[in-house]
């Protein structure tokens, strides 16, 4: 009996032990769950705003009708150093806006979610905005209240455009330069790829740089030869930036055209883009 009884404690300790391996989650939440205790801002590598326990002195901005430049996120960790943004496809960038008719968040097709975005400004005026870390439809984190601004355009105060600067979204990096001494830079493209977006920065003859409002204004690029290049998006709300799409190897040119309402205001000569 006592040997009986022995082997039944045994048998029920067993299958409580297996029971409880096979429950437990083999990874836990605590090992999944996004530690922070703030965010901070980029735009081209700079840094322009940050916020730390809930607590900041700065402001995002831009125009009113205008968008900001691309602004990237990173993290602080618990020792108050960057790190990147989470690379899990479950995690994803939210937002929420004290007053969403002041200001709206801008992303590219395909990429919602991602730990960058454009800043837009709907009309003049200060709201806030609080960033989430979402994963499976909850919060691991949540930033505070940050200060946006919305500010009135003032009026345009340069002249005639006479060149343009081709500038990597991504990086922020000068990738051509258009001007009426000649062209800097290069543009190339690999067969069967993209781009990443290209911004467009014209600039007078005083070295005034600017983006005219749109509408009027728009952006028209042409490829000379569409079986070598072809030119992709370009859409409605980021109307200065187009890509580049290989198609068979070779060179072909790009001519870059100022529309108002429709119609050529600045045709600017065209540049040379190699399909590697």
């Amino acid at each position: 009996m006592k040997k009986q009884f022995i082997l039944y404690v045994l048998l029920m300790f067993s299958a409580v032990f297996f029971v409880s391996c096979d429950d437990e989650d083999p990874v836990s939440s605590e090992v999944d769950h996004y530690e922070s205790i703030g965010m901070v801002f980029y735009d081209s590598g700079i840094e322009i705003a940050r916020i730390l326990r809930g607590e900041t002195t700065d402001t995002l901005t831009t125009t009113e009708g205008g968008m900001s430049s691309h602004i990237e996120v990173k993290f602080l960790n618990e020792n108050e150093e960057i790190i990147d943004s989470p690379d899990n496809e479950d995690k994803t960038l939210a937002w929420e806006f004290e007053d969403a008719t002041i200001a709206d968040i801008w992303q590219h097709d395909g990429e919602e979610g991602a730990f960058d975005f454009h800043l837009e400004g709907l009309k003049e005026g200060e709201t806030s905005i609080e960033f989430f870390v979402m994963h499976e439809g909850h919060s691991d984190y949540r930033s505070g209240e940050i200060p946006v601004k919305i500010e009135h355009e003032a009026d345009d105060n340069y002249g005639a455009p006479v060149g343009y600067y081709l500038i990597d979204e991504e990086s922020g990096n000068t990738l051509l330069t258009l001007a009426e001494s000649g062209v800097t830079g290069a543009l190339s493209v690999n067969v069967n790829e993209t781009s990443d977006h290209i911004e467009v920065e014209f600039f007078d003859a005083n070295g005034i740089e600017f983006q005219p409002a749109a509408p009027p204004h728009a952006l028209l690029v042409e490829s000379s030869d569409t079986n070598i290049l072809q030119i992709t998006g370009l859409e409605e709300d980021e109307p200065w930036a187009f890509k580049i799409q290989g198609v068979s190897s070779g060179n072909a040119t790009i001519t870059i055209k100022l529309m108002h309402d429709e119609i050529i205001g600045k045709e600017f000569v065209p540049i040379n883009v190699t399909v590697n």
